[in-house]
């Protein structure tokens, strides 16, 4: 579309606006501006605790993309700039608990392709991808500055042989990040972290489709390799194998069967900004160079008709088994001390998890979708093989849409189970000020719904979050005192607002 708004705003005082700009100047050559800025007041507080219920924020992002289409060559150029900031913390208390933060990220991506060659069934390509990225400001007394250069080229060659029953990708590919992280606390040394990763590498893609199914544009069998091999520093080559099976079953029905290795690089300070909104001693030793897994997954995939109408059935199982791994300990608690300790994986860390939904028309005009999640996430801790925080073990999801008048006015109401997750170990901590901490969070329901009205190019829309209005109504611990050693605000596991009701449009200005 040439032009495309959409305005919102809400009860608890966010605004938000989306501008959309696209132009086409010829056949060749597109280009698109994409603005967001979005608004919010910060001012509640529903329980009157003296903090405020969000962060008083304003988020400027932008996108501007440009595509290229030649007879020889064809790609895109992409900048982007993004400027955040939020400010909480405690009401009316000045040189109180305070939170102030500052994100900046710059980047420059795209790809560049050669499509000129007499063999159609050869490709090759490059993608491009160079970024700078700071975080600086306050947590109570914690001063945190953290800043990322990155930089990423990958090359890829493409071949299809007979009738794409084969086909080979392969290609080289360089990875740089620099960072700094630095952490400033009261009282105390101040701590640098610094990061130099030149991670070059060769990759090799290998797909075989055979077996003739029921469905004519589809083999019974994909089978698809990947063979990753990278130059990690201090020495060490990484190998990261993946390889999947795709069946086709019948033109209702696919599975598919996946393992793999996976790395990532670690920022301490960055990946556990939660910890600061604590008063938690911080120690971290040892800590490892990188985390990486081995992955497994099954998933089944369906059309079933259900009451002479079409359905659409998933069923996902994936297990993750950690080889190495950064463990964030929270339950290593001392009398008088609570602590927060990082350090590296020694035995077992594994992470299970099994979901499905179901989606199908019960009634004309009226859809249903329901969907539950099951995850068993443990690991090794210094108090023993445990069960993960902060991770529910179960939900659910019930979902329903109804539309009237041609399909210009569609109704959604869904429903979200949050099951009980568990928390930090307070052994130590004073009964009074535990509350709604104890062990193990409490399940709960939210609802919410949406009711659209569309025109020719404009559309309407009402809803409402957290129709049954319920809160985490503690959500602090020690909000009185924010200078005690037992003070935590990383234990939101519920809603912290009530009920949210909400307007918005978009507008559309159809290409003629």
């Amino acid at each position: 579309d040439p032009i495309f708004v959409n305005l919102y705003g809400d009860y608890h005082g966010r605004l938000e606006a989306n501008v959309h700009l696209n132009k086409s100047w010829n056949k060749y050559f597109h280009n698109g501006l994409y603005l967001h800025n979005s608004r919010h007041s910060g001012q509640r507080d529903h329980n009157n605790d003296g903090f405020y219920d969000d962060a008083e924020s304003n988020l400027l992002n932008g996108l501007w993309r440009n595509l290229f289409y030649g007879k020889k060559w064809e790609g895109q150029i992409n900048f982007q700039a993004l400027h955040n900031t939020r400010k909480g913390g405690q009401k009316e208390i000045q040189d109180g608990y305070i939170v102030d933060q500052t994100i900046n990220h710059l980047n420059l991506s795209g790809n560049l392709g050669y499509v000129g060659f007499q063999n159609l069934n050869q490709n090759t390509g490059s993608i491009y991808d160079i970024s700078y990225s700071e975080f600086y400001g306050r947590i109570g007394n914690n001063l945190i500055n953290n800043k990322e250069q990155h930089a990423l080229i990958q090359l890829i060659y493409s071949h299809n042989f007979k009738d794409d029953v084969h086909n080979l990708t392969i290609g080289p590919s360089f990875n740089y990040n620099k960072a700094e992280e630095d952490l400033f606390r009261p009282n105390r040394d101040p701590r640098a972290y610094y990061y130099n990763e030149i991670t070059p590498g060769i990759f090799v893609d290998y797909d075989y489709k055979f077996g003739e199914s029921s469905c004519e544009d589809k083999k019974k069998f994909i089978i698809s390799t990947s063979q990753r091999i990278e130059y990690l520093k201090l020495n060490k080559w990484f190998w990261t194998p993946r390889i999947s099976l795709r069946y086709n079953i019948n033109e209702e029905w696919t599975t598919r069967f996946s393992v793999g290795r996976g790395y990532r690089f670690i920022r301490l300070l960055s990946d556990n900004i939660n910890v600061f909104t604590t008063n938690r001693e911080f120690s971290a030793y040892p800590i490892p160079d990188y985390e990486s897994s081995w992955n497994y997954g099954v998933n089944l995939v369906g059309k079933p008709h259900i009451f002479d109408r079409e359905g659409e059935f998933n069923i996902d199982l994936y297990a993750t088994q950690f080889e190495k791994q950064l463990v964030v300990d929270l339950d290593s608690d001392e009398p008088s001390k609570p602590t927060a300790s990082l350090y590296s994986l020694v035995g077992n860390s594994r992470a299970l998890s099994a979901s499905s939904s179901l989606a199908a028309e019960i009634a004309p005009k009226l859809n249903a979708k329901i969907g539950i999640r099951f995850q068993d996430n443990k690991l090794q801790l210094k108090s023993g093989f445990r069960e993960q925080i902060m991770i529910p073990r179960w939900r659910g999801l019930l979902s329903l849409d109804y539309t009237l008048l041609n399909k210009k006015l569609t109704w959604n109401i869904t429903s979200h189970f949050v099951g009980r997750m568990r928390l930090p170990d307070k052994t130590y901590f004073p009964y009074n000020l535990i509350n709604e901490h104890d062990k193990y969070s409490k399940s709960y329901l939210t609802l919410q719904s949406q009711l659209n009205y569309s025109l020719k190019n404009w559309e309407l829309y009402a809803g409402c979050e957290n129709i049954t209005n319920y809160t985490q109504h503690q959500a602090i611990i020690s909000p009185v005192d924010p200078t005690s050693v037992y003070f935590s605000a990383n234990e939101v596991y519920a809603p912290i607002n009530g009920i949210k009701p909400y307007l918005g449009f978009k507008y559309r200005m159809i290409r003629k």
